[in-house]
């Protein structure tokens, strides 16, 4: 009989060993998802106020050459992101101006995809006839008044 109940406290210790192990890892991995997460909210602030920075000194400065607005933006992001407490280096600084500088320009679009529309018997508006009164009503309308 001891041997059963020696088992059986020696297979108890291994799972609730094993338990704690299990549940120090989750809350190991838990946390560093926090941590990245925080990291990602915190990059997406900066990519925005340097954004908005940068629309800015585009404007009032438009006169100027490129080298006297990138520092400028980078004189205005620097005080006013230590404003908010958000530390930034040199180098993520350039390249968050840089970024919002092509995106300003145009040289950057993320998640725009054009899709024509199409109406119920499927034609393309850029592949149908204007003058279809079919596809376009106001062809008909404009027919009538050019008629009067």
């Amino acid at each position: 009989m001891l041997d059963v109940e020696v088992v059986q406290q020696a297979v108890l210790n291994v799972l609730g060993i094993g338990l704690v192990f299990i549940i120090g890892y989750i809350a190991k991995q838990f946390g560093g998802f926090l941590k990245d997460k925080g990291i990602l909210e915190q990059l997406q602030s900066k990519e925005a106020y340097v954004r908005i920075i940068v629309n800015a000194m585009e404007q009032m400065f438009d006169e100027a050459d490129g080298a006297v607005k990138f520092e400028e933006a980078k004189r205005q992001a620097v005080k006013f992101l230590n404003g908010k407490g958000i530390k930034v280096d040199d180098e993520e600084l350039d390249a968050l101006i840089e970024s919002a500088v092509r995106q300003l320009k145009g040289g950057f679009v993320e998640g725009i995809e054009y899709e024509p529309e199409e109406y119920e018997d499927e034609t393309l508006i850029e592949d149908a006839d204007e003058d279809d009164p079919e596809v376009f009503p106001e062809a008909k309308e404009n027919d009538t008044e050019d008629n009067k």
